[in-house]
């Protein structure tokens, strides 16, 4: 029967809810400020520009594939409204990011309640959540709106079915049902969603002792679930065909390079630690200080984050051991963690936010142990997570992730495009660049309509040239096609002298099978070190590797692509009277030399 007691004490415990959320999110909103600062970069335009190339037809658009290899209806329909309801301002898209992320510190909050009785391990599982890193991606990485909406509708589902549960109503169910449907066909690997409430189920609504009968009954309200899964099957198999094959990054396959690197993401995004080389997992923390103050200089690879690492995998593996008390409660977070973070093992994208998910299924596992460990043990998780603050805190004010450089560039197009040529009578913009995968990535094209949007020109055409295609293009530029050289300041290059110099220059621009740059170059610092970022590009191979070499010594593996084209890593142990020379190497075999680049320090 239904426990009107306990809906009495969770009723009770909204006064909770509310005060911690407000103030998770204070800390959220402090540590992430470095993301309201990020500009636009194309793909936030993603699913706009799906419903412009179908002719502003929102269901043609709703049937059709994202990025010609997903299907995605809800993350569609949940983004699109925004492009006409908020100012194309970043700031706009950065507070709704903010504010569904509360929502999500909201929910994980109402989850906890019926799971966790211990005060204590409720605000501590909260903040582990709350504090994490992943959340500067989030919400500066505007087009991750997606992950926010998907573990929204993951702890929405969570929630009505656990009240279900509880209290067997006929509205719970429905809304259970309903937030399922829509994690579903949230995105390709949304239907394991099916898997963590039936976890949920046999955690908290089978009794072992009356397992036959209540199984069965609930096998036959669970079964509407296997219907949405062949639904969104079949229609995704209608609309996208099978799994792509042809796909560099997201082709499934498993790989044991891409596991480790994956598993190593994983722990950094729990501990906000900085692990994975190429700067994915950010700027390290407090492992820097370490480092410098115990092995009394820099290095590359932090040996601090790596000794708090240690520390936070043992730390774990104690708490999971006397909380194991739980029983088989636990199975229902593990099944979370597991059915999320598994499928993305068979990509070769190694963004941190695929781990969203996956932290909250952490955070709710450890609500679940701390309220079965003794006093000194949470004395010492009250310490850790503390500290995991503050080293979040430290990368997010430090780091330099690619899309933030990325943004950044696109930031630099906005007043010499955007704003000079707004609203003027133009059909198309072709960039003359040595750059090209980076400024696609920057400005977009018909797929992701940018600078067609922000400057009020939806018919307008965008294309990029290399150097060596600049004579062929020339005679095609006028007013209202224009030819501007991003490489020289976004110049305009509808003048003969331009065209004179692309003809006599052309072989000193002969397209590269690589191009590898350094910004700043020189690193101007005050104090040594200084800092500066790598960004690389590949045009024929969807793997690189970056060695440095300093001052003539022995090269050593500094970041790597894998199956990517492109890439951008921090360098932050520049040091005075040192001469860096950054070489890019073609595949993983360390043996095709495609580009360098030399970087110094500056003192002034």
């Amino acid at each position: 029967m239904p426990d009107e007691r306990a809906d009495h004490i969770l009723q009770g415990l909204w006064r909770e809810t509310i005060l911690l959320v407000i103030g998770s999110g204070w800390l959220l909103f402090i540590m992430t400020q470095p993301a309201f600062h990020s500009f636009f970069i194309a793909e936030n335009f993603e699913y706009l520009g799906l419903y412009r190339t179908r002719g502003d037809d929102f269901w043609r658009a709703l049937l059709s594939p994202t990025n010609r290899i997903f299907f995605r209806p809800v993350f569609y329909t949940f983004s699109l409204p925004w492009y006409f309801i908020l100012p194309l301002e970043p700031w706009a898209y950065h507070l709704r990011n903010f504010a569904f992320s509360i929502i999500n510190l909201l929910l994980l909050h109402r989850v906890l309640v019926r799971l966790v009785a211990s005060r204590r391990a409720r605000i501590l599982a909260l903040l582990f959540f709350a504090l994490s890193k992943i959340h500067l991606t989030t919400i500066g990485y505007l087009n991750i709106f997606d992950a926010i909406v998907t573990l929204m509708l993951l702890l929405s589902t969570i929630l009505f079915f656990q009240r279900y549960i509880v209290h067997w109503r006929k509205l719970d169910y429905i809304l259970g049902l309903l937030f399922c449907f829509l994690s579903v066909f949230s995105k390709d690997y949304g239907l394991v969603v099916v898997f963590v409430v039936g976890a949920l189920v046999f955690s908290y609504g089978v009794e072992f002792g009356k397992w036959r009968t209540q199984a069965a009954w609930w096998v036959l309200r669970l079964s509407p679930l296997v219907v949405m899964v062949f639904l969104y099957l079949g229609l995704r198999y209608m609309v996208v065909d099978s799994p792509p094959s042809f796909d560099p990054i997201y082709s499934p396959q498993l790989s044991f390079n891409v596991t480790i690197h994956k598993l190593v993401i994983l722990t950094s995004t729990l501990g906000n630690l900085s692990l994975a080389p190429g700067g994915i997992t950010g700027a390290s923390g407090l492992g820097a200080w370490f480092t410098v103050t115990l092995w009394g200089g820099t290095t590359r690879l932090s040996w601090g984050d790596g000794l708090l690492c240690v520390c936070l995998i043992a730390l774990l593996v104690v708490t999971m051991v006397r909380g194991r008390r739980a029983g088989r409660t636990l199975f229902f977070p593990l099944v979370m963690m597991t059915v999320y973070f598994t499928p993305t093992l068979l990509t070769r994208n190694l963004q941190m936010y695929y781990h969203y998910e996956a932290l909250a299924a952490m955070a709710i596992m450890l609500g679940l142990c701390f309220e079965r460990i003794d006093n000194r043990l949470l004395n010492v998780w009250s310490v850790a997570i503390v500290i995991i603050g503050i080293n979040g805190a430290i990368s997010n004010y430090t780091s330099v992730y690619g899309w933030q450089f990325v943004a950044g560039k696109t930031q630099e197009a906005r007043m010499p495009i955007v704003e000079r040529y707004r609203g003027q009578t133009i059909e198309s913009i072709t960039f003359l660049t040595s750059e090209r995968p980076l400024w696609q990535f920057a400005l977009g094209n018909e797929a992701y309509p940018l600078l067609p949007e922000l400057m009020s020109l939806p018919k307008l055409k965008i294309n990029y040239i290399s150097h060596r295609e600049m004579p062929t293009r020339q005679t095609l530029t006028n007013a209202a096609n224009l030819l501007l050289d991003i490489d020289d300041g976004f110049a305009d290059s509808n003048t003969q002298q331009l065209t004179t110099t692309a003809f006599e220059d052309d072989s000193s621009h002969t397209p590269l099978a690589g191009n590898i740059t350094a910004h700043p170059n020189p690193v101007t610092a005050g104090n040594s070190p200084g800092t500066t970022i790598i960004t690389w590009s590949t045009r024929n191979v969807s793997s690189s590797q970056v060695y440095v070499s300093e001052s003539g010594d022995p090269e050593k593996l500094f970041a790597q692509s894998i199956a990517e084209r492109d890439g951008s890593a921090e360098a932050t142990w520049i040091s005075k009277g040192k001469t860096y020379e950054f070489r890019l190497y073609e595949g993983t075999e360390h043996k095709k030399l495609i580009g360098t680049v030399k970087v110094r320090w500056s003192g002034e």
